[in-house]
Order: C-alpha cells, then sequence, then structure tokens
C-alpha cells in the first residue's frame, strides 16, 4: 500500500505499524481484528468478482488512491480545509491537552 501510494502522491510514503499497546488501550475489538489480519491476512478474488458481477464497479487499491482529492489530506496550502477538520474527542480527554 505504501509504494502504491507513493507513486500516486509522488511522493515517499513509508508504512508504519500500530503499536499494540495502543490498539489495545482503545479499547473494542481493533487489536483482535488487526491480529487477525497480521496472523491470516485478507485477500479478495477480483477477477473472479468482476467475472461474476461484472454491473459492480470494482476497483483495485491504486485505482481508488487516484479517484482521491489527496490535497484535502496532505495539507496542499493551495486548497483551504479548515472546514473538512474536525477535532474528535473523546470525553475522558482533557481539552488542554491537544494540540
Amino acid at each position: 500500500m505504501a509504494a502504491i501510494l507513493s507513486n500516486v502522491l509522488g511522493r515517499p510514503m513509508r508504512y508504519a505499524a500500530i503499536p499494540k499497546a495502543f490498539l489495545q488501550a482503545q479499547g473494542g475489538t481493533m487489536d483482535r481484528a488487526f491480529e487477525f489480519l497480521e496472523r491470516e491476512g485478507y485477500a479478495v478474488g477480483i477477477h473472479a468478482l468482476r467475472r461474476n458481477d461484472p454491473e459492480v464497479g470494482r476497483q483495485d487499491f491504486e485505482t481508488w488512491a487516484r479517484s482521491l482529492d489527496w490535497s484535502l489530506l496532505m495539507g496542499n496550502p493551495e486548497k483551504e480545509v479548515s472546514h473538512h477538520v474536525q477535532t474528535v474527542r473523546r470525553p475522558h480527554q482533557n481539552p488542554a491537552a491537544l494540540p
């Protein structure tokens, strides 16, 4: 994924693992989902899906990535993004500690 995003964005992107302790601290089942993906992986028979259901518009990751306006996420100074950004805060977080 990092190689595809590097190609699409025209700048280097690198993979960074999310520490298990961080996922566990979030609560819920996120840590178990990542454990499954690390252990079992995830694969889709995209060619079979396209053959069996040609009317459904499926695309690979690179095609999907190229369809997005990355300037909103990558901080393009030519576009105003402040109205697209919200700070999400959990009730137990101290608002003074937020950036």
